[in-house]
């Protein structure tokens, strides 16, 4: 069990470094650097939970605290494979949450979605669940979202259709129902109900509801 669950931190360590530094990673000289002073950080810095919470998440050069996805992720996917390991999550469920917790932080840190981390977390999907057809018709709108601007962005398509590999039609409307709902509340309480908003991070947490609902 520990291993996997130090498994499951190593990766989100990894794609922790993929948020903070893609489409630049694996090349980019930032890597392993504080994002706000580009001081290189040592290993332990950036390496696993212990080692940031004894040095208190900062930077040792401008003591700048550092983003907090770091260590999230690394728990959040521990926990994924803990879950795994208990036979509480399948593998397309766990693989589904981590990918839109790695979406929904790149969504909204740079309100641009990385569609080469959508192809690989999809085709490992795809052998395992096979496609439906209403997986295909949200790709479609995908693409027609990519070349027509419409007002929902085509990688919230494109998540959708990852989903749609996993959920029944009922689950998927229970989704979008619930990010719609969640989106709207947001704007009101931002005030800004012309801003554009990332919306995968409202997907993912409709992904969580209806999980913990069938449960």
């Amino acid at each position: 069990m520990i291993v996997l669950l130090f498994f499951g931190a190593l990766t989100g360590y990894f794609l922790s470094q993929i948020v903070l530094y893609f489409p630049d990673f694996p090349f980019s000289s930032r890597f392993h650097t504080c994002p706000t002073c580009s001081f290189r950080l040592p290993l332990f810095h950036f390496c696993l939970i212990v080692g940031r919470l004894l040095t208190k998440h900062a930077c040792p050069s401008c003591h700048h605290h550092l983003p907090w996805f770091l260590t999230g992720l690394e728990i959040g996917f521990a926990l994924l494979a803990y879950g795994y390991l208990e036979h509480i999550l399948s593998f397309p469920v766990v693989l589904l949450l981590g990918l839109g917790f790695v979406l929904s932080l790149y969504d909204s840190a740079h309100q641009e979605y990385p569609l080469l981390i959508w192809v690989i977390g999809t085709l490992f999907l795809i052998p395992i669940t096979g496609i439906t057809p209403f997986s295909l018709l949200l790709l479609a709108f995908g693409i027609l979202a990519f070349i027509f601007p419409i007002p929902i962005g085509s990688g919230d398509f494109l998540y959708l259709a990852s989903l749609a590999l996993v959920f029944s039609f009922q689950d998927m409307l229970l989704l979008i129902q619930f990010a719609s709902l969640s989106g709207i509340l947001y704007c009101l309480m931002k005030r800004k109900t012309n801003e554009t908003i990332a919306f995968v991070p409202f997907l993912w947490a409709g992904l969580i509801l209806i999980t913990f609902l069938s449960l």
